[in-house]
């Protein structure tokens, strides 16, 4: 088992204090967000991701995914050249620090708008990147949440597409996670592991130590290792809703690299 943390979950602080934390809870990666220089993204400057490099290495831990912003779901065509370009380049950083995967999202569709409508523009894109050095991974997410909605979009992929499998998403769609495995198994690269309580009136969930909620974590971290996944599992922690009592990050890093290790 390979686990990560994302640093979306600590967005605020350096790329040296995240990769310190990983280190610190003896990861095997660290998944890094990709906008502006938190943490790392093709905005950046050449000696800020020179120095990234050479902290990477010394730090020995891997890089699994680099979480960019890119959407696939374009309107039109001018959407989806924008998206392709943006896409190129960060390809190309992801490949340069040694990323294993780029994630990014097909992004929400307009009110009335169906998916068919937007497949010509996101075949465009699959087209202009279908010689990726790297993964290309499509989050569980947005208009894609569950992994049906996922397994058509991928029909006819190049094979550098996969999938990052955020397991609320499908969850909260009501798609049992044997069903998202049977979709999109064969694609997924990478996952995305977090458990939440309740859903406060009108806000997110409340969440909450992995293992103690309401999600089937152990039951989805084991299914798919019998089944032959051996990508990362990445914690994505968030806030919870504003009132609600969530576990902090510190607490949640440390219970997850545990309650993960104990499941093998």
């Amino acid at each position: 088992m390979k686990l990560s943390y994302t640093t979306l979950s600590v967005k605020e602080r350096s790329l040296e204090e995240a990769v310190a934390i990983a280190k610190s809870h003896h990861l095997d990666g660290i998944e890094l967000r990709g906008m502006g220089n938190s943490h790392i993204s093709a905005e950046s400057s050449f000696s800020y991701i020179r120095d990234a490099i050479h902290l990477l290495k010394d730090s020995g831990l891997e890089v699994p995914c680099l979480t960019s912003y890119e959407h696939l779901a374009q309107i039109d065509g001018k959407g989806a050249g924008k998206e392709a370009d943006s896409l190129l380049h960060t390809i190309d950083l992801a490949s340069f620090i040694g990323a294993g995967n780029v994630r990014v999202f097909m992004g929400a569709l307009p009110p009335g708008v169906e998916m068919e409508a937007v497949m010509d523009n996101v075949h465009s894109i699959m087209e202009r990147t279908a010689d990726s050095p790297v993964g290309i991974i499509i989050e569980t997410h947005d208009s894609a949440q569950d992994g049906r909605t996922l397994s058509r979009i991928l029909d006819g992929a190049p094979g550098c597409y996969g999938v990052l499998w955020d397991i609320i998403h499908p969850w909260m769609m009501g798609e049992d996670f044997r069903a998202t495995w049977r979709c999109i198994g064969s694609r997924v690269r990478h996952m995305h592991i977090k458990d939440v309580r309740t859903r406060p009136e009108g806000g997110f969930y409340d969440y909450t130590a992995i293992g103690d909620g309401i999600i089937p974590v152990s039951s989805i971290v084991r299914h798919v290792l019998e089944n032959g996944y051996d990508g990362f599992f990445s914690l994505e922690w968030e806030r919870s809703s504003p009132g609600a009592e969530g576990i902090s990050f510190e607490d949640q890093l440390g219970l997850y690299a545990d309650f993960m290790r104990s499941l093998v």
